[in-house]
């Protein structure tokens, strides 16, 4: 299990017993958090935690135990609706993903909605007092070991979630700016923080494999599910061992191998799909992707095949 901790502190001095202004005044945050998919195949589970969270610190630098913090995770929308996030996958020159895009991780077959967690596993906060799996209400942690904790998709793209905070009793927060010269301090009588958790797989490090027709061919069906320029993200390692059993087959053959998916831009599950409703006997993992493709998660596995052939669309 990879733990990813991410806490964010709230440098600030209460004041107490200072009269509410008529408006209320709020300090806003933007947490970006990275997270690798979990590469959970049937023979393999490895589940990605993630953790954000508030620290509320009062006189003397002392932590708090009577702020009240919120959090919420945000179920997906497909388009992706979130601010500054693109759904389409951009292209840089060199075949990776470029920042803010590919908001749906490259799945574009009509699912209702991609997973915001793991296998429907619910965000976890020491002191959660709300029932509910997505939110979480509670005092605030008095250690940089609590905070919101869930375990994140098996599907790559981007989640957004959002968090909150409110003073304890009497109380205000201090925001200290600083700028040349000096410092201002501003009071806020509350905070409030949006989210972007980014899912994928080698820190958007992924690139497509290149065309060369000299030794191989990119022939594969399906582009409905998936488009084809994007269905070839793979390793370095990958590229350049691809590259060579190409020109080895064709120096050996006088024919191009065909290669025909490896996996999307952000990795993680490539058949993804809401409801394993396969036809097929038992035994059934009841995973929420298709085969064939459960492995193709990292980059790493690829689909052969003889020249001119694009394989079957999953």
């Amino acid at each position: 299990m990879k733990i990813h901790l991410f806490v964010y502190l709230v440098l600030g001095v209460f004041l107490v017993g200072q009269e509410s202004p008529a408006q209320e005044r709020v300090g806003f945050r933007t947490w970006r958090v990275l997270s690798e998919p979990s590469n959970e195949t049937i023979n393999r589970r490895i589940e990605n935690d993630v953790r954000v969270g508030w620290l509320c610190y009062g006189r003397f630098g002392l932590l708090q135990d009577d702020c009240k913090v919120s959090f919420q995770l945000l179920k997906s929308k497909d388009p992706v609706d979130v601010n500054g996030v693109t759904t389409d996958c951009v292209l840089d020159p060199d075949g990776g993903i470029a920042p803010l895009t590919c908001g749906d991780g490259g799945h574009i077959h009509t699912d209702p909605v991609r997973p915001v967690t793991f296998e429907g596993s619910d965000v976890r906060y020491v002191g959660d007092t709300d029932g509910r799996p997505l939110i979480v209400e509670g005092p605030s942690p008095l250690n940089f070991d609590n905070g919101f904790l869930w375990t994140v998709p098996q599907v790559g793209g981007y989640y957004e979630f959002k968090g909150g905070m409110l003073p304890g009793k009497n109380s205000k927060f201090s925001e200290f700016t600083f700028v040349p010269g000096g410092v201002i301090i501003t009071t806020v009588d509350r905070l409030e923080a949006t989210g972007l958790l980014n899912v994928t797989a080698r820190a958007d490090g992924l690139k497509q494999l290149p065309d060369n027709t000299t030794f191989y061919d990119k022939n594969r069906g399906g582009a409905f599910l998936h488009p084809d320029n994007i269905s070839y993200a793979a390793q370095d390692r990958t590229r350049l061992a691809l590259a060579a059993i190409g020109r080895a087959f064709k120096q050996s053959t006088g024919s191009n191998i065909s290669y025909n998916d490896i996996s999307l831009p952000k990795g993680g599950v490539f058949d993804f799909r809401a409801i394993d409703n396969r036809p097929s006997p038992p035994p059934r993992t009841n995973k929420p992707w298709k085969a064939p493709h459960s492995s193709h998660r990292e980059g790493l596995d690829v689909d052969v095949d003889r020249s001119g052939h694009a394989g079957r669309p999953t």
